[in-house]
């Protein structure tokens, strides 16, 4: 995935969907943003590691999305992985979640730079076309190949306890 930064910033699409955030990092600083985020009301869906691959996933993602609810996806914290995670798994994650998202979502927000690129490539996404930095660190981008989201994207280790909601809220922020 290829990142550029537009000589003539055309503003991000409108989200015309539901949100969907991915956290496929599993630093404490990640959990305690999903926690957060979590108590702000966004239907969370946890997937244990050995049922990413499964079909499970994906309906109970669409289940949220045909109720037009904003999504949490993330992996299971009580599994023995720690740390960042593992990239296998959260490319996985992003290929399980795939159809989902080309189906009904408006907008992303993704944690963790291999979630971000596993997600970025099962949605054959060829590049990032940069539009702003949110807060210092989170940048608000807009896809480019087959299809174009809006999407934010931070580091798993990086950010304030309320990072990831207020990522969140800005991509609501562009809604019609």
């Amino acid at each position: 995935v290829s990142v550029a930064l537009p000589a003539d910033r055309h503003p991000p699409p409108r989200v015309r969907g539901p949100i969907v955030a991915v956290v496929g990092s599993l630093t404490d600083i990640s959990r305690a943003q999903a926690r957060r985020l979590v108590s702000e009301g966004v239907t969370h869906v946890r997937v244990p590691p050995a049922e990413v691959r499964g079909m499970a996933l994906p309906r109970r993602v669409d289940a949220a999305l045909d109720r037009y609810e904003d999504v949490l996806v993330t992996i299971d914290t009580t599994s023995p992985i720690d740390g960042e995670g593992d990239a296998q798994l959260v490319a996985d994650l992003g290929a399980a979640l795939a159809a989902s998202v080309r189906r009904a979502v408006g907008g992303l927000v993704l944690t963790g730079g291999d979630t971000a690129a596993g997600m970025l490539r099962a949605l054959e996404c060829t590049g990032l076309d940069l539009v702003a930095e949110i807060e210092p660190g989170v940048v608000l981008s807009t896809t480019s190949g087959s299809r174009v989201w809006p999407v934010i994207t931070k580091s798993g280790s990086f950010g304030e306890i309320a990072t990831l909601a207020n990522a969140v809220r800005y991509l609501r922020g562009m809604r019609d």
